[in-house]
C-alpha cells in the first residue's frame, strides 16, 4: 500500500475528497474538513488550487483504487468464461441440464450478451421524458396519497447527491501543463 502524504492536511484533503464523493460534499467542504480555515467561495477556490498538486492527485487515485486490485487483476472475464465452459461440458457429459443452463447463462452474462436490468415502474414509464424536469414532473404526478410532498425536496437533494457521487466516480484527473496555466 502507498504511503500517506507527508503533509497531514494534504493527506486529510485527499481522503476527504474520496469520502466527499460518496457523501455529496463539495471540494470546499472537503478542504474545510481537512483542517483549513476558510469557508464559502474562498474554500472552493483554495480547494481547486490545491487539487492541482500532483501528489494530491496521485494520492486521491491511490485511495480510490479498489483495495483488492491485485486479486481482481488475476480474474479476467476470459478466465471466468473458460471455467463456465468447463461446467457446461461436464453438465452435458453427465446429463445435468440445470448445470448446463446455468453455465450458458453465466457465459452470456460474462460475454455481455445477457444483461440483468431492473426497471422501476411499468416498462417505458419515463420513455416520453426528454429532460430531468420532465422526469421530476412525472414522479410528482405519479406520487401516491401516502407520499408527503414536504419530503420531496429532501428526496430530490438525495437524488442530486447520488448523481454528483456517480459523476465524481467517473471523473478523471486532468494534468495541467505549464503552457495551459
Amino acid at each position: 500500500m502507498a504511503e500517506p502524504l507527508k503533509n497531514a492536511r494534504h493527506e486529510a484533503f485527499a481522503q476527504a475528497l474520496i469520502h466527499g464523493a460518496k457523501n455529496g460534499w463539495t471540494q470546499g467542504e472537503c478542504y474545510q474538513r481537512a483542517g483549513y480555515r476558510c469557508s464559502g467561495h474562498a474554500a472552493e477556490v483554495a480547494a481547486s488550487r490545491l487539487l492541482r498538486n500532483v501528489d494530491i492527485q496521485r494520492r486521491k487515485a491511490e485511495l480510490s483504487a479498489p483495495k483488492d486490485a491485485v486479486r481482481r487483476a488475476n480474474v479476467s472475464a476470459a478466465a471466468l468464461i473458460d471455467k463456465a465452459e468447463t461446467l457446461y461440458e461436464r453438465g452435458v457429459a453427465t446429463d445435468q441440464l440445470g448445470a448446463v443452463g446455468k453455465a450458458i447463462e453465466l457465459q452470456g452474462k460474462l460475454g455481455g450478451a445477457l444483461v440483468d436490468r431492473v426497471e422501476v415502474g411499468a416498462p417505458g414509464d419515463f420513455s416520453a421524458c426528454s429532460s430531468p424536469i420532465e422526469v421530476i414532473r412525472k414522479l410528482m404526478d405519479d406520487a401516491t396519497s401516502d407520499d408527503d410532498p414536504a419530503d420531496w425536496p429532501d428526496q430530490l437533494r438525495e437524488m442530486a447527491n447520488m448523481v454528483e457521487a456517480e459523476l465524481a466516480d467517473r471523473a478523471r484527473p486532468v494534468q495541467i501543463t505549464g503552457a495551459e496555466r
